[in-house]
């Protein structure tokens, strides 16, 4: 975590002075940037077994810049990571589509689009739009010399040991789920809603001193919010028990 901090203290300072003096092209951006953010996180940026450039899966596949692969499952990259410019818009379509096709090309789960300030995670292999596999983005400028908690958060989802959890995943799912709930809960509160009515329905018995109109007042001018923890991914699915091993049972007779 150490590390991390000092690396993104590192890069601050690096994207400040760049954006004051020049622009500074997508090799510089890689190795003064990127590649110091990927070593915190724990990859040997110098081990092309762990991380490997310009990655093609097969031969007339178009590379993805770094290919993120654990030791233990070397036959398809846990992570594909696609650098762009320093200032580079990095949400564009075109860029987002790209590197998705490159996860989709290697079987990697996890897509990441970065520019050396902005990283953007997606959950690759959701079966929804691309765009929507979006998971979340931070710059790392935002926190100038005191990374923040979120920055941490976020990018410590790209380590190995998280990556091999599948926290990515999970975390968008969750997400996911949350969101569908919240336009939900929302539209108990909305009076033009048919939901709001079941909300009324709910809260008249346990409100017997309010009149109905009173209520629908009362709810009409509640603004309601919902929160939900973006720290608690939907926990793995339990592996399935293995079947019983069979036992042969002794006869009556002694014989087996």
């Amino acid at each position: 975590m150490n590390d991390l901090r000092a690396a993104l203290v590192e890069c601050a300072r690096k994207i400040d002075d760049y954006r004051g003096r020049r622009k500074i092209n997508e090799d510089n951006t890689k190795a003064t940037l990127v590649e110091v953010v990927l070593r915190a996180l724990g990859w040997d940026t110098s081990n092309a077994d762990e991380v490997e450039r310009e990655y093609r899966h097969a031969s007339r596949s178009k590379p993805a810049d770094y290919a993120l692969i654990l030791a233990d499952r070397p036959q398809h990259p846990i992570a594909v990571v696609e650098a762009k410019a320093l200032g580079t818009n990095v949400s564009d379509y075109a860029i987002v589509s790209q590197v998705l096709s490159y996860a989709t090309d290697t079987g990697a789960p996890c897509a990441v689009i970065t520019n050396g300030d902005e990283w953007r995670i997606y959950n690759a292999h959701a079966a929804v739009a691309g765009p929507d596999r979006f998971y979340r983005a931070v710059r790392i400028s935002d926190s100038g010399n005191r990374p923040g908690e979120e920055l941490l958060r976020v990018l410590l989802l790209l380590s190995k040991d998280q990556l091999r959890a599948g926290n990515v995943q999970r975390l968008w799912e969750a997400a996911t789920y949350d969101q569908q709930v919240s336009s939900v809960l929302s539209k108990l509160f909305d009076p033009a809603d048919p939901l709001n009515k079941g909300l009324l329905d709910t809260l008249s018995p346990l409100l017997p001193t309010l009149s109905r109109q009173a209520l629908e007042q009362s709810v009409a001018r509640m603004r309601a919010t919902f929160e939900f923890s973006p720290t608690t991914p939907i926990p793995a699915k339990p592996a399935a028990p293995a079947p019983a091993r069979a036992t042969r049972v002794a006869a009556a007779d002694g014989q087996t």
